[in-house]
């Protein structure tokens, strides 16, 4: 390539409200500047981000004996950038096109013009360019909500000089923020993939800290089983509910906690070095990763992790009641990840935290309309999330310090809402649902038997309407004759959908039988209210109330489809005795309700009429 004059003028960055510039340069370089070209969209991003790392190294002159924007058209330029710092495969990126000629060359022209533009706009050091290649490259790539990498970074609260290990980042966020906190940065570890890394280090260079930025751990095949602490911090984000399989490379990273109680639940020694017995991506991560730490680590898994059986909860065991972990629980808001829909939360390990307490934080409602992406329109308020952890005091329905033994009562159960919404009005007299119910009656198997009885079948989309439940019912099923007694539903049943969309109800009426035996679905319940304790109406009333349904939310688990299992409902929601209606009182108010939904319903039919004849 030859000297060749930079077009300049012709961009203007920042304009469009809500769109990062950098985001919107990026967007440009790729979707104008080298839309034609045959290269694939990752080698485009890098394509582009060496450009701009070049052209930071020559206006900050760090590249010796060149200094204009043309120079960077001459390969010796690159070869210098080179022995200055730039990744020797962005170079080779660059200059594998070399034999396309001149339209290569013009393109590269047009590229060094935008880019000019935006330093004469804008600070590079001052921009987030992780975030915008974060979001150009979703959802191929596992990028972050901005607010929650700023969280992320303030919970480590770690000092400037301090190493912390980053084994997964796929696009720099993490690695980027650290970096500018003055952190030195080891990021290396399993699934890290070519291309990450190399993006990584354009994103240092732009930083102007690619001398902070190691990637080699240092770690060999079993190095990984009795090392020391090699590591001051850790920041890990594993892939979410991965299932790791044999032969990947994971297990060379894996440490041990041994001699503690319950450890020979987690870790399993063989031939004088200890494996951990988990191969979900979630647990196996603080189970393998964490004894290589010195000081803190902030892992960020699915919530699953906080109330799952299994592999789950044997590692939470070992955490509350052998090692002492976790110092901070934080569930967070959805949609944080770009590529994916899975609610999330912030877990911190602490080796200087010995008070045997976790500190719990539903951090969902805490977001911010967000100023630096096109794509979401809120992100997570980091600062709001920091001060409710480093709060001292409880705050109500929000963070709330819990000790080990309460979690352990709980099963070491760690959902934050489990401990801040269970038994809100915790003033009054309560008692067991269960105590208050003569029968559960659940959704019957299925028959495929000849002599099956067809019955009639509520479901969800059946509840959540004040007046009683009558038939005919849209769905049904088949059920053994001996069986349908046991099943069959009656008069003042009340049904609650615990499966899904849970916490629905619907009342029994005295014309549901009408068409012949009716059933519950699969995703709901039903109880037979106690005659002698409590009246149909006023248990129903009391289901439909705001107290009922945060106690619901405190309960349910189930990652994907949330769901209460009958015995937790059962067992540890407290209605509250002094809220319930007297019989009299309950019937009248539920008359009252039936009424004027009906005259809801009429009014509306009014309006369509009305509408429609306009």
């Amino acid at each position: 390539m030859t000297k060749a004059a930079i077009p300049r003028g012709n961009y203007v960055f920042g304009t469009v409200p809500g769109q990062a510039p950098e985001f919107a340069a990026l967007h440009l370089m790729l979707n104008d500047v080298l839309a034609a070209s045959p290269m694939s969209r990752s080698d485009a991003v890098t394509y582009a981000l060496a450009w701009f790392a070049a052209v930071k190294m020559l206006i900050s002159g760090a590249i010796a004996g060149y200094g204009e924007y043309s120079d960077l058209l001459q390969r010796n330029c690159w070869e210098a950038a080179e022995r200055s710092g730039l990744p020797p495969e962005a170079s080779a990126l660059v200059w594998a096109s070399e034999g396309s000629g001149r339209a290569q060359e013009w393109v590269n022209v047009k590229l060094l013009g935008l880019i000019a533009d935006f330093i004469d706009q804008f600070d590079p050091h001052q921009r987030e360019f992780a975030d915008a290649v974060a979001e150009i490259c979703a959802p191929e790539t596992a990028g972050y909500d901005s607010g929650m990498c700023d969280a992320i970074i303030g919970l480590l609260q770690a000092p400037s000089g301090s190493t912390v290990w980053i084994p997964f980042d796929g696009t720099g966020q993490l690695t980027v923020r650290a970096l500018r906190r003055g952190l030195r940065v080891v990021l290396d570890g399993p699934s890290q993939s070519r291309w990450s890394v190399l993006v990584i280090k354009l994103l240092a260079v732009l930083a102007g800290r690619s001398d902070m930025l190691s990637t080699d751990a240092g770690m060999q095949p079993n190095e990984g089983q009795e090392t020391d602490r090699a590591f001051d911090y850790l920041i890990a984000c594993p892939p979410i509910g991965m299932k790791l399989q044999p032969g990947a490379g994971w297990r060379r990273w894996e440490g041990g906690e041994l001699g503690l109680a319950g450890s020979d639940a987690i870790y399993k020694r063989v031939a004088g070095q200890s494996f951990v017995q988990l191969d979900r991506s979630d647990p196996w991560a603080m189970a393998a990763l964490w004894p290589h730490v010195k000081f803190k680590a902030v892992f960020l898994t699915g919530v699953g992790l906080l109330f799952a059986k299994g592999q789950e909860q044997r590692l939470r065991e070992f955490l509350v009641l052998g090692l002492g972990q976790p110092s901070v629980v934080a569930t967070l808001p959805p949609k944080l990840l770009h590529h994916a829909g899975i609610p999330v939360a912030l877990t911190v390990f602490d080796r200087a935290c010995t008070t045997r307490s976790v500190r719990l934080v539903d951090s969902s409602s805490m977001t911010i309309e967000s100023k630096s992406t096109m794509r979401f329109s809120r992100q997570l308020d980091a600062a709001e999330v920091v001060r409710a952890i480093q709060c001292k005091e409880d705050i109500d329905d929000l963070a709330k310090t819990v000790s080990f033994d309460d979690v352990a009562a709980q099963e070491c159960n760690l959902m934050p809402v489990r401990y801040l919404r269970a038994l809100a009005a915790g003033d009054l007299d309560r008692i067991a649902l269960g105590n208050l119910v003569d029968l559960v009656i659940r959704a019957p198997v299925t028959s495929k038997d000849a002599t099956a009885v067809e019955v009639q079948e509520i479901g969800i989309a059946d509840l959540d309407r004040w007046r009683e439940l009558h038939g005919p019912f849209v769905k049904s099923t088949t059920v053994q004759a001996k069986k349908l007694a046991e099943c069959s539903l009656q008069p003042e049943d009340i049904i609650i959908s615990i499966k899904g969309t849970i916490g629905k109800v619907g009342l029994v009426g005295l014309g549901a039988n009408k068409s012949g035996p009716v059933v519950c679905g699969q995703s709901v319940i039903a109880i037979r209210p106690r005659k002698n304790e409590i009246g149909a109406a006023a248990l129903y009333l009391y289901l439909r109330s705001e107290d009922f349904r945060g106690q619901l939310d405190a309960f349910r688990v189930g990652t994907a489809v949330a769901h209460v299992t009958p015995a937790t409902l059962l067992q540890e929601v407290k209605v509250p005795r002094q809220s319930l209606l007297d019989q009299a009182t309950a019937s009248e108010r539920y008359a009252e309700l039936c009424s004027l939904e009906r005259d809801v319903e009429i009014t509306y039919q009014r309006i369509e009429e009305i509408r429609r004849s306009l």
